[in-house]
Order: structure tokens, then sequence, then C-alpha cells
């Protein structure tokens, strides 16, 4: 995941924390491909984003939720790098946390869905 090889060591080190795992790409890898418990609302946020990028009021339009809660399980989502911003030129992806503009937010092929 090309997001994990860019990411500054102070960002890897939180988000390391957040999966309970050392701050390596290999460890960090490993937590976030690997099969995890989500709610029903962040499965449908997942498959929805895997299948195509897209920005927060196009995702509300094509999803059953309030603005509120699909904020809030985009927030959650990338807090742990599931979910990332659209990188812009050359910058690298970023994680995808409130608040959400007119970028697009997309999942990384690597992260299991189903």
């Amino acid at each position: 995941m090309a997001f994990l090889l860019d990411l500054p060591s102070a960002a890897r080190a939180d988000l390391a924390a957040r999966w309970g795992v050392e701050p390596s790409t290999g460890a960090l890898y490993e937590a976030m491909t690997a099969p995890r418990s989500l709610d029903d609302d962040e499965r449908v946020v997942l498959a929805r984003l895997a299948r195509e990028a897209m920005n927060l009021e196009d995702l509300l339009a094509s999803l059953p939720l309030s603005r509120e809660r699909l904020v809030a399980r985009l927030d959650a989502l990338g807090a742990l790098g599931l979910v990332l911003r659209a990188p812009l030129g050359d910058a690298p992806p970023r994680p995808a946390r409130a608040p959400f503009g007119a970028e697009k937010l997309y999942v990384p092929a690597d992260v299991p869905v189903g």
C-alpha cells in the first residue's frame, strides 16, 4: 500500500497506535488488510468507495446514510487509513479525516471490502 510507504514517522506512529501494532510498514499493512469487525454502515461505505472514488456529496447521494452518520463513519475509517483522500499532483495520499470538501475519497485496492 503506497500510502504506508510515504507516511511520515509521526503519522505512522499514530496509525500504529490506533491499530495496536508496531509502527512498521509490514505490521501496519497486515493489520489494515486482515479481516476485521466493522459495523454495517462502515461496510457499506467501504464497498461503495472501493467501486469508485467519489466526493462526500456524491457519496451522500448514493448511500442511505444521513450526512452526520456518513461523516462520522468516513472519519473513523480515515483514522484507520482505510479511506484516503485522492492525491493531488505529486503529493502522496492522505487519510480521509473530517472536515470533508470536494476532493475524492477512495479505498486502497489492498483493503478487503467483502
